[in-house]
């Protein structure tokens, strides 16, 4: 069940009365965890915990939420969310796909599976990326290796390790010997 976890919770929307949830770890937004909906780059303020601290007068204090937000999630929050104001209520967790339905196991298998036919799909897609960049990578060395030869040079240990590739300028590095020389090693791109 641990295993799952991250994963149950967020199905789990959580309807604001008091406030008290997570204000980047709970879904509250019904889109899901505010740090997977805003992604990686974003720079979170850390100093805010709970929902309710972006609330002033029982209204969502917009200043506010410009400050950390993105166009589109501020206004998401103030246009779809109610701000809690409800003290004597606790926040109200409710199973994502639809507020009447309960969590069950069967539902969370079937969206399992949905989910991993998603992660095969991506994985499908991955590989092409990366045969692709492989095949441009063979072709950088071809072309290393080639102009080796053209210079009567001769690498006997052509392995990874004698090589250093700069993916930004598309250079490569080779470590070679020239046989002619008494063991001097260059390097040539």
């Amino acid at each position: 069940m641990l295993q799952v976890r991250e994963q149950v919770e967020q199905e789990i929307w959580r309807q604001q009365k008091q406030g008290h949830s997570h204000f980047w770890l709970d879904n509250w937004i019904g889109l899901g965890a505010l740090c997977h909906v805003i992604g990686l780059d974003f720079v979170y303020d850390r100093t805010v915990v709970q929902v309710k601290e972006k609330v002033e007068a029982e209204r969502w204090n917009e200043i506010k939420l410009k400050e950390i937000f993105p166009n589109e999630i501020e206004e998401h929050i103030i246009m779809r969310i109610s701000p809690p104001i409800e003290q004597d209520k606790v926040d109200k967790p409710y199973w994502k796909p639809a507020e009447s339905e309960k969590f069950t196991a069967l539902r969370y298998v079937k969206g399992t599976q949905e989910h991993q036919v998603i992660i095969e799909i991506y994985s499908k897609l991955m590989e092409k990326i990366i045969e692709e960049k492989l095949a441009d990578v063979e072709t950088v060395i071809d072309d290393a290796i080639g102009k080796l030869h053209d210079g009567d040079l001769v690498n006997v240990d052509l392995t990874k390790s004698n090589m250093l590739m700069r993916s930004s300028a598309n250079q490569l590095f080779l470590h070679t010997r020239n046989p002619q020389s008494s063991g001097r090693q260059r390097s040539t791109s």
